[in-house]
C-alpha cells in the first residue's frame, strides 16, 4: 500500500492528518511531517514479518512499527461472521 500527499506540505497545507491506523494501544499516525520526511513525499505501508511498518521509498521507517496483533481487523462487510484476511 502506498500512500502519497497531493496536496504538499508546506506548512500552508490545510490538511493537518493524512492516514491514522487505530491500534490497540495507541494511534499509528502518518501526519503531513512524516509525507514531509518521507523521500518523494511518498510513504509505503509494509508488512514486514508481524510488523506494520511507515517507511518511505529507500526503506527507511519514518514512525515506530507496530505489531500487526495491536491492529484491530475489521469485519467483511458482506460476510459478518468473517475476519478480513491479511
Amino acid at each position: 500500500m502506498t500512500a502519497t500527499d497531493q496536496a504538499g506540505n508546506a506548512g500552508s497545507d490545510a490538511t493537518i492528518y493524512e492516514l491514522i491506523i487505530n491500534t490497540t494501544s495507541d494511534t499509528m499516525l502518518l501526519g503531513a511531517d512524516v509525507f514531509l520526511a518521507a523521500a518523494g513525499n511518498e510513504v509505503r505501508l509494509i508488512v514486514d514479518g508481524d510488523q506494520l511498518r511507515a517507511v518511505d521509498q529507500g526503506g527507511t521507517d519514518l514512525v515506530p512499527s507496530r505489531t500487526l496483533s495491536q491492529i484491530p481487523r475489521s469485519m467483511s462487510p458482506d460476510k459478518p461472521t468473517q475476519r478480513t484476511p491479511w
